[in-house]
């Protein structure tokens, strides 16, 4: 996706130096500012870019083992859960394959003005189930999905389940780490 963007970018005369080490999305919002009126043409295009590749991507991807049983399980137990994420919501889908999330809330980047670590995406998602930060955990497999839980006030929970490292979740601040979304699960129903 960075490649595309950059791609983009050197179509409308931005410089790739001043985009390196950015997210997709962040490189977009840098290029688009720096180009003034011109920005928004080329936000359209390289949005359009991400999106063909999450799409892409999506029709390879598959949801993580045990996943789906475990939000079941959380749901059952009372627990609300929203998911957020920077993926456009037909990216979501194609990976669901026709499967309902067992969620109340489902935010996709489609769906709000800024996304993770951004609190506002993850404001929202309170604001939707109707509660606080204290009341909420945020779980997620990258170091964006940390900066983002706390921003927001929430405590965090790292899982092991993408390309960050305990290590990575540790000096993130997570104040939780599991293995993966059913470890969470298991500690969930079973704290005293």
């Amino acid at each position: 996706m960075r490649r595309e963007v950059i791609r983009a970018a050197g179509r409308y005369g931005v410089e790739s130096a001043g985009l390196r080490g950015l997210r997709a999305l962040e490189m977009i919002e840098r290029a688009g500012a720096a180009l003034g009126p011109a920005g928004q043409d080329f936000r359209a295009d390289a949005t359009a870019a991400v999106r063909r590749k999450e799409i892409e991507a999506a029709s390879k991807g598959r949801l993580l083992p045990g996943a789906m049983a475990a939000l079941k399980k959380l749901r059952a137990a009372g627990y609300a859960i929203a998911v957020i994420t920077r993926n456009c919501e037909e990216a979501v889908r194609i990976i669901l394959k026709g499967r309902e999330l067992p969620c109340q809330v489902l935010l996709a980047r489609d769906h709000v003005r800024k996304v993770k670590p951004d609190p506002d995406h993850l404001r929202r998602a309170m604001s939707r189930l109707k509660v606080n930060a204290d009341e909420c955990l945020m779980v997620g497999d990258h170091v964006i999905d940390i900066e983002g839980g706390k921003a927001a006030g929430m405590r965090t929970v790292g899982v092991l389940t993408g390309s960050t490292g305990r290590r990575e979740m540790e000096e993130a601040g997570a104040h939780l780490i599991a293995r993966d979304v059913r470890e969470l699960a298991a500690m969930l129903l079973h704290r005293t």
